[in-house]
């Protein structure tokens, strides 16, 4: 096998810092891309889900991070390996922690929006998303149905 099975590019030059041999495809998360979050079909599944969830709009972020800041799955964009950083969540939601934009967004599971979703939501959507590929895979597989 010539390419790396996280990042697909050349051993020589994968950046994953792991072994050759060490790859364990289910601890890997690939983070949706911006261009596939921001669709008003993946938006809609998505707030299903989180509405789902049936967790208060404050415990959201707390099971976001459960997902998010844990050292035994490697997430990657576009290719590359990448580090959640700790504060990924609240600058995320510009450092509103009282997170009502949640609440506004499970009712989309109700009525699906009728535009594709600002850009200035995308790092929230790729967070929530990635959380849910980490604890409900078999969920987040038909976001982008």
């Amino acid at each position: 096998m010539s390419k790396c099975l996280i990042c697909f590019e050349h051993w020589k030059d994968c950046e994953c810092n792991f072994a050759n041999d060490n790859h364990d495809l289910d601890r890997v998360v690939i983070i949706p891309p911006v261009e596939l979050v921001l669709t008003r079909s993946y938006f809609h599944r998505l707030a299903i889900a989180t509405a789902n969830l049936n967790l208060s709009r404050r415990k959201i972020p707390d099971w976001m991070a459960s997902a998010l800041y844990r050292d035994d799955i490697i997430f990657i964009d576009h290719g590359r390996r990448i580090i959640i950083q700790d504060e990924a969540i609240e600058t995320a939601f510009n450092n509103e922690l009282g997170f009502r934009w949640l609440s506004d967004f499970k009712a989309f599971a109700i009525s699906p929006p009728l535009q594709n979703p600002q850009n200035r939501l995308a790092e929230r959507l790729q967070l929530l998303a990635t959380s849910f590929w980490v604890h409900s895979p078999a969920i987040a597989r038909h976001f982008a149905r």
